[in-house]
């Protein structure tokens, strides 16, 4: 558990008294922790800068809906810190939000499923892509027949 590191990072007896004895003692600190006074607040850290599409807000988005779900508590804001401007900005998960991250999930384990690439499709955020010299985008997008090849290269023989 990851509790464990801070059990050991505070005292180390604490975390075996914990982690291997199964030793537990309440008090007000634990109790509060315990009876939902404290709210999870996920805050995703990007290296540049907002983006024009939703991908950060529904990144973050999900993180939280996992939060929901391993600590059975609402998660209801968050925010993303952008290191090109230095600035925080706060995100609502509203229905809104949620519903496009359900379906981005949903999108994104059917393509998975399905063991199937997309063709690719040039666009200019492909030129910041780490993979765009797997992918081709340029390259690959342009129709390319075969047939067309192997006459051309024939014809010039």
């Amino acid at each position: 558990m990851i509790s464990a590191l801070t059990h050991y990072s505070f005292c180390p007896r604490r975390c075996a008294l914990v982690h291997i004895e199964q030793s537990w003692a309440e008090n007000r600190l634990t109790a509060e922790g315990r009876d939902g006074t404290w709210r999870p607040f996920p805050v995703e850290y990007k290296r540049g800068k907002p983006k024009a599409d939703l991908s950060d807000k529904i990144q973050l988005c999900a993180q939280a809906i996992c939060l929901e779900e391993m600590l059975n508590t609402a998660v209801s804001s968050g925010a993303l810190f952008y290191g090109k401007t230095r600035r925080r900005l706060d995100v609502l998960f509203d229905e809104v939000l949620r519903r496009e991250t359900e379906q981005t999930a949903a999108a994104a384990h059917e393509l998975i499923r399905s063991g199937r690439t997309p063709k690719p499709v040039y666009a200019k955020r492909c030129d910041r892509c780490s993979l765009v010299e797997e992918c081709l985008p340029r390259t690959m997008e342009k129709k390319r027949s075969v047939k067309r090849y192997l006459t051309r290269m024939l014809g010039e023989s």
